[in-house]
């Protein structure tokens, strides 16, 4: 999964269908290279969601984190995916293999129900981009 960029699971035309959002940036999260669309915020204390892919190749959506309502597991076509929210925050991991994965994280929403709405949204774009198996 290392040849595998972070900012081209998602497009910033995409994400801006659903959210204010700036070019991408990249960085590394625990290890993890990320890609983080910085949102567009006219007022820096405002609650804006700021979406950001993950690789991570070291656990699978088996490993994910509880971020505050527990983790919830399902698979469809195949495929396995992780969600975790809370706190206005909220994550999926879409399952490359038992050990890797790619998370989809919405952080800083105005409610946690409104971050998984929009990290569901983007995960079903990006899905066909992550490579399976």
């Amino acid at each position: 999964m290392s040849e595998l960029d972070p900012c081209s699971v998602l497009a910033v035309e995409e994400i801006s269908e659903h959210a204010k959002v700036q070019q991408p940036e990249h960085t590394t999260v625990g290890g993890a290279p990320t890609c983080t669309w910085p949102a567009q915020a006219q007022d820096t204390a405002a609650l804006v969601p700021t979406p950001s892919v993950a690789i991570r190749d070291k656990g699978g959506v088996q490993d994910m984190n509880d971020i505050g309502r527990g983790v919830q597991f399902t698979t469809e076509d195949g495929r396995d995916y992780a969600q975790a929210a809370g706190h206005g925050n909220c994550n999926i991991a879409i399952g490359v293999t038992e050990k890797t994965r790619v998370d989809i994280m919405v952080t800083s929403a105005e409610t946690t129900e409104k971050a998984c709405e929009l990290a569901n949204t983007l995960t079903e774009l990006a899905e066909p981009r992550v490579p399976q198996g």
